[in-house]
């Protein structure tokens, strides 16, 4: 069979995006299953200092860019993260066997994992490479047949194209709650992948198509002048943003008024330093930033989160196949001023008080 490779480094923070002479370290699917077998792997050590993946071989200084991998990868695996529903290992195994068949895979326990909240990532090797657009595709598809098929929930954020995935990582006094299976077998074949990709496709599923989208850059960002934070509390002057729009409505005049940006950092969203379009929300459990923020075709800037912890907080809408929930600044302000309580024709009443309207 051929040989496996992965883009990889050592700790959350490790980051080559300033060094273009640079490329990050490869590791075979090889030394992975022997590092396993040795006991080099798990590493003992807090969760964000150890080694990491991204299943494609493309290693240039860029290869934590979503967006470059999404261009230029080449994945040689699938991965999967389950997060939550402590699901035991024969469950989760068989889940898998039922829709790649006997083909190799890794299954193991992440640091976050304990006895009463398991949690699980595995990899399946694939016997050819997928670009980035090919390997988005079979993310989709296998997530929602283990979803809908045999009720797993899946981490929407490991679809993503640059998301590293630590490797057997645990705290030295947890070592020995560390659990795994390895499957020997034929690598996953395209074939397969191909016709799993198919079979979403005839339920509606929608699937990945090529991003021309340009990703929002920090000197895009709007000053928002009327926004103000007094005790904690987003204060807002909806004329000063009615008088710059032509939009009526109080939502978009409460959008412009209050740049996303600055609604995600009040709402305790951390924005990774590596990449400003990218954040994590205070609901996660994972340590990946999970939120992304983009120009929408309107110019106007939302967010896409990947995160089911969002969704199951109720943080803006649901109803999308390619992110666990998505929206914008009102959306955000509703989900975390607490005046609001989750509802958003509250928070539509308060804005109308403000506003000093009945419309």
């Amino acid at each position: 069979m051929r040989e496996i490779k992965f883009t990889a480094g050592l700790g959350f923070g490790y980051s080559l995006k300033n060094q273009p002479a640079k490329t990050y370290p490869l590791i075979t699917w090889d030394d992975l299953i022997e590092a396993l077998s040795d006991g080099t792997l798990p590493t003992a050590s807090e969760k964000s200092a150890g080694w990491w993946i991204i299943p494609s071989e493309y290693n240039s200084h860029q290869a934590r860019s979503h967006a470059v991998q999404e261009e230029s990868g080449q994945y040689n695996a699938l991965v999967g993260d389950i997060d939550s529903g402590s699901i035991e290992r024969h469950a989760l195994d068989e889940a898998l066997a039922a829709v790649v068949g006997n083909c190799e895979r890794l299954i193991f326990t992440t640091a976050s994992s304990t006895k009463d909240a398991l949690r699980w990532r595995f990899l399946i090797p694939t016997a050819e490479s997928l670009t980035g657009l090919e390997w988005a595709r079979a993310q989709t598809a296998l997530f929602e047949i283990l979803a809908q098929e045999h009720g797993l929930p899946m981490d929407l954020s490991a679809r993503r194209a640059g998301q590293v995935s630590f490797l057997p990582n645990v705290l030295e006094a947890a070592k020995a709650d560390f659990d795994h299976l390895h499957t020997e077998g034929d690598f996953f074949d395209l074939s397969t992948i191909k016709q799993m990709i198919a079979t979403v496709a005839a339920r509606g599923t929608v699937l990945p198509k090529r991003n021309l989208e340009p990703a929002f850059k920090e000197t895009d960002r709007r000053p928002g002048p009327s926004l103000q934070v007094i005790d904690g509390k987003l204060s807002f002057d909806l004329a000063a943003a009615k008088a710059e729009q032509s939009q009526s409505t109080l939502i978009a005049e409460f959008n412009l008024a209050t740049p996303l940006i600055d609604v995600l950092a009040w709402a305790g969203y951390e924005q990774n330093p590596d990449n400003p379009n990218e954040w994590r929300s205070p609901h996660q459990t994972s340590g990946s930033f999970a939120t992304l923020v983009r120009q929408k075709a309107d110019g106007t800037l939302g967010w896409s989160s990947m995160s089911e912890s969002d969704a199951a907080a109720g943080v803006g809408n649901t109803l999308s196949t390619n992110c666990a929930a998505y929206g914008d600044a009102f959306d955000i302000w509703v989900a975390f001023d607490p005046l609001n309580n989750g509802d958003s024709d509250r928070g539509l009443s308060r804005l109308k008080r403000i506003r000093g309207t009945n419309k």
